[in-house]
């Protein structure tokens, strides 16, 4: 039986303390197995000088190499070596298939039965200029990996193919004894040498608090940067801000750059104009682990955690951004920003929330000139909702529980007006519920909350991309006894206000002192 096996001499000290039959099993048979094909893999790409298509595809359609095929079979091979490996997939062969078909598994119980999803080849196209690239494999406890919840992703184990072979790995056992360091997540390093020798080289890796001596950025898809002003106003903070460049174009060097200087971001957008090209099961899911468990945060293209959403298909993508937390995880906004968030609106109103995630930069407008003291930034612009059939018809239908949702998710603080525009600069717009409240009457402790749920709430409707901002604004209402038809944001004379629009008594949540606007839409 695996339990009876000794612990391997390089498992960090932390987690040879009273190890769970899972761990015990997971450290004694297959983690051995799989160091063991990295390094052969490693071997096999430092004599494959001649690297060229095969004339094949995986199933998602990318061309294969041959170096791609030969790490494919190397990690097959190995997993048929473990009996404790129910079923595996792959990125070359994207579909959950049992390894010991026909066979009984030598698990003994449901505590050694694991599912393994990996990438045999983390960062194919630029292995020809011969740079560093990776092995990506998430260990899942169970039978499967669909359909479970991301934290029963038990261990990440990342192959880093450069001048040596190493190999980080991160282990976070749930249901593990509290206070235990499997439990808490434990990250360490490793070196692969010759004849399957394994060294510990780092027993705990950790990221960095601030103050930071030097600040690493690493930006994919940087050519998006052309067509989105907002990544390339990212791109440009970064650099005024005067961090370091480090982008290699491979996922796990890259994050292993972070992980050894103790400090990065690393950001890949996802738009419209740029899909989501990341695997959730083979990359993004094992890339999280090791952020969370070095004590960093990684994060959708919606800001959610990676690692809130289960996997139900192997194909499933998504975007991510990764890196010390304090970097990553939304802040209270800056000074600068809550004051200038929105210039070019006649009102300035001064930003309390957003539950965007972007990074807020100094929007600089090249060549315009100062005016009143103002920074040469380009203007904040209000434009009404235009064509959203399943917005309009949600928004406006006193039946649908849409609305009662965000008043209930606003009830108690002393909001003002509710209005969805489509927000933005320099072209781009935003769909966003806008939340007017008093002046000194909510934090963003307690508002930043609120606008994350507001959001969810679109979602659970079936609407994304629905942004929502919280800001200081007092509406003064100009109207008699005789109320004519609600008046769209578009009709406004302002739009940079509220305008003056439907008065709501019902929805009065301190009437009749606390006088409350709700926008209605039309459709353009």
């Amino acid at each position: 039986m695996a339990s009876q096996s000794p612990l391997p001499p390089w498992l960090p000290p932390q987690l040879t303390q009273s190890p769970s039959p899972t761990l015990h099993a997971l450290s004694t048979s297959l983690l051995p197995h799989l160091l063991s094909a990295i390094s052969q893999i490693g071997a096999t790409l430092r004599t494959s000088h001649h690297v060229s298509l095969v004339g094949s595809a995986n199933s998602f359609g990318d061309d294969q190499l041959n170096v791609d095929v030969a790490s494919e079979n190397l990690m097959r091979a190995a997993l048929a070596k473990c009996p404790l490996v129910v079923r595996a997939s792959s990125e070359e062969d994207p579909e959950e298939k049992e390894v010991h078909q026909g066979e009984a598994s030598g698990a003994v119980s449901s505590d050694e039965r694991f599912s393994v999803a990996f990438d045999p080849l983390d960062g194919s196209s630029i292995i020809a200029p011969n740079w560093a690239v990776g092995t990506i494999v998430g260990i899942w406890k169970g039978e499967t990996a669909l359909g479970k919840n991301p934290r029963d992703q038990i261990c990440s184990v990342l192959g880093v193919h450069g001048p040596r072979t190493t190999v980080i790995v991160a282990i976070r056992e749930a249901g593990a004894a509290q206070g235990s360091a499997s439990a808490e997540g434990v990250c360490f390093e490793l070196g692969l040498g010759d004849n399957d020798k394994v060294e510990l080289l780092n027993p705990n890796i950790k990221l960095s608090s601030p103050p930071y001596k030097t600040r690493y950025f690493a930006p994919a898809n940087l050519r998006f940067a052309a067509d989105s002003s907002e990544y390339a106003t990212l791109i440009s903070s970064f650099i005024t801000k005067k961090y370091t460049l480090r982008y290699c174009g491979g996922l796990v060097p890259d994050l292993g750059h972070i992980l050894t200087k103790g400090h990065g971001v690393y950001v890949n957008p996802v738009e419209s104009a740029s899909k989501a090209k990341l695997r959730r099961l083979y990359e993004v899911l094992p890339i999280g682990l090791v952020v969370e468990c070095a004590g960093g945060k990684a994060v959708d293209e919606n800001g959610k955690d990676v690692l809130a959403k289960e996997v139900q298909g192997c194909d499933e993508r998504g975007g991510i951004v990764f890196g010390n937390t304090d970097e990553v995880e939304e802040v209270p906004p800056s000074e600068e920003e809550a004051r200038l968030y929105y210039h070019g609106l006649p009102s300035r109103p001064r930003l309390i929330a957003r539950s965007g995630t972007r990074m807020w930069v100094n929007p600089q407008m090249p060549g315009f000139t100062t005016f009143l003291g103002t920074q040469n930034m380009y203007p904040r612009v209000l434009q009404p909702v235009g064509r959203h059939p399943q917005l309009h018809q949600q928004w406006n239908d006193g039946s649908s529980s849409l609305r009662a949702q965000i008043l209930k998710a606003v009830d108690g603080i002393n909001w003002t007006a509710l209005d969805i525009l489509r927000v933005g600069l320099n072209g781009e717009y935003t769909l966003t519920l806008m939340i007017a409240v008093l002046p000194d009457s909510l934090s963003w402790r307690d508002g930043h909350p609120i606008a994350l749920q507001c959001k969810g709430i679109f979602e659970s409707h079936g609407i994304q991309g629905v942004e929502c901002e919280i800001r200081e604004s007092v509406v003064n209402l100009c109207t008699n006894a005789g109320l004519d038809p609600a008046m769209s944001a578009s009709e406004s004379p302002d739009i940079s206000d509220t305008g003056i629009v439907l008065v709501v008594w019902s929805y009065l949540p301190k009437a009749p002192t606390h006088y409350s606007n709700f926008n209605y839409l039309r459709e353009q």
